[in-house]
Parts: structure tokens; sequence; C-alpha cells
């Protein structure tokens, strides 16, 4: 499974592809993406959670910098398909 992330803010901007045998691969990768570019506490952070968390954790900051009210994921699958609802992520091989 290949998907395209693209997410722009003021302070961020990601255009990326993550790959993984199945969602919950994909979402590690995305994960390890993100710890990698943070500061120790966040690397930490980010390095604690399973991928579902991090999926979850993710859902909570979009809903709270975009207003939105999108429900938090009770899986990988299904934070991939929210994902791409929102615009935020392309599936490229499924």
């Amino acid at each position: 499974m290949r998907v395209r992330v693209t997410y722009q803010t003021p302070d961020v901007h990601i255009d990326e592809v993550f790959s993984g045998a199945s969602a919950d691969e994909v979402v590690s990768a995305m994960q390890r993406a993100v710890a990698a570019r943070g500061s120790l506490a966040v690397r930490l952070f980010v390095g604690a959670l399973s991928p579902l968390s991090f999926a979850q954790v993710a859902v909570d900051r979009y809903n709270d910098a975009a207003q939105r009210s999108i429900a938090r994921p009770t899986s990988c699958e299904e934070f991939l398909r929210s994902s791409e609802r929102e615009g935020l992520l392309t599936v490229l091989d499924p």
C-alpha cells in the first residue's frame, strides 16, 4: 500500500509518500517521519504511541487546527479512509 500525504498550514508543509504492507505499516511510517522531524520531547511522545494512538492524536490535532469534528478512528485503515475523504491523502496503491 502506498499513500501520498499533502497538507499545508502556515507552519507545516507535507507532501510525502508513505508505504507499507498494511494500513498499520503505512501509519507507522508516518509516525516515524513525524518523530524524526520533531524535538526530543516530540520524538519521545510520538515514539511511545501505537500506530492507532498516533492516528487518533493526529485526528484530534487536525480537528483543533481545522475546526472540524472528524471521528477518532478505531483502526489505521479507518484513519486512512477518513484522511482521504478530507483530501489530506491519496491512496496510490491499495
